[in-house]
């Protein structure tokens, strides 16, 4: 079986996960620079694409990434300014357009 290189080549491929490697695979911690595996008999599910097709709480994701609840909320509300900061940045550029 080869790597699948899209998320179509992958998204009905086996579960659990077997690409360790694959930057969305939630089994690979990295911790300063210690690389950690998860043990995949233990988790529920193996790739963020996957968990992220379906709505989830910020306790489940959590779980998922391995963060504290108070971590994951951090994450996400500097993700939600980045692509804030972003769109203000598309839409200054289009309206030099008009």
């Amino acid at each position: 079986m080869s790597r699948p290189i899209t998320r179509g080549d992958c998204e009905n491929g086996p579960r659990p996960c077997p690409w360790y490697t694959c930057k969305y695979h939630l089994g690979t911690d990295i911790h300063g620079d210690v690389l950690r595996h998860r043990d995949l008999s233990t988790m529920t599910e193996t790739c963020c694409l996957d968990v992220a097709e379906e709505p989830r709480s910020i306790e489940s994701v959590a779980e998922y990434i391995g963060l504290t609840v108070r971590n994951a909320y951090a994450t996400q509300v500097s993700a939600m300014k980045s692509a804030e900061k972003a769109a203000r940045k598309i839409a200054t550029e289009e309206s030099w357009l008009d």
